[in-house]
């Protein structure tokens, strides 16, 4: 990537999750028979603030041109590890426990508009299994209410 001397640029170093600004100071370009090279030195503002020049090919981090650049690359690697522990435990419960709490996993909370009650979908059979067994089956109606139903008298 080329960048122009007087340009703030930010550096991602992963490792430490930190972002630093940096000013490109100068760029160099070396002309060889094998072709031409463009590096480029930077300031960038240390821990204790004191100002230092780095070349910039030496460093291990993304470089971005803007913080919304930096925050949409931090929001997709947070999102991709968050997704990669919950994969793991997803993973580790079916070892652990079964495909039985699937079926309830699956059960999706659907809240309408005006948040006056609750929904429940299934996306597997969870609710042919609940009508099918041999006891009664409480439903809350929301406010402090629920009903009692005999679930031998539902028709499916």
């Amino acid at each position: 990537m080329n960048y122009n001397v007087g340009q703030v640029i930010f550096l991602l170093i992963q490792k430490e999750m930190k972002v630093v600004p940096a000013q490109v100071v100068e760029e160099t370009v070396t002309k060889t028979l094998s072709g031409e090279k463009t590096s480029y030195t930077i300031e960038a503002v240390t821990a204790n603030n004191k100002r230092k020049l780095l070349k910039l090919d030496t460093l291990s981090a993304s470089v971005f041109l803007s913080i919304e650049e930096v925050h949409n690359e931090m929001v997709s690697n947070i999102t991709k590890r968050i997704e990669t522990i919950l994969n793991d435990a997803k993973a580790t419960a079916v070892n652990i426990f079964g495909n039985d709490f699937l079926e309830i996993d699956n059960a999706v909370k659907i809240q309408n508009s005006n948040n006056e009650h609750e929904d429940y979908v299934s996306s597997g059979n969870v609710i042919e299994d609940i009508i099918s067994s041999e006891s009664d089956a409480e439903i809350d109606l929301g406010n402090g209410m629920k009903a009692k139903i005999n679930l031998k008298n539902i028709n499916v």
